[in-house]
């Protein structure tokens, strides 16, 4: 309850939304990895390559460092 607490009063001061930390605790996922199909006849791997990742980028939500454009060039 006292962290709720701090992290509204954190929230309040910075004037702004943030995600707080996980003070410190160790998180495990486990599970399958594996690929996907959003579409009929549309199937997704679970891998990325560098090409999907420049594909992406729209210059507005996702952009991405000038570094990895000219890597893909």
């Amino acid at each position: 309850m006292l962290m709720s607490k701090y992290v509204d009063m954190k929230s309040m001061w910075k004037q702004k939304q943030f995600v707080p930390d996980a003070n410190a605790t160790l998180r495990f996922t486990y599970g399958f990895i594996k690929g996907y199909s959003p579409n009929d006849g549309e199937w997704n791997k679970p891998f990325t390559t560098l090409k999907g990742v420049v594909e992406k980028e729209d210059g507005v939500e996702y952009e991405l460092m000038k570094e990895i454009k000219d890597l893909y060039a």
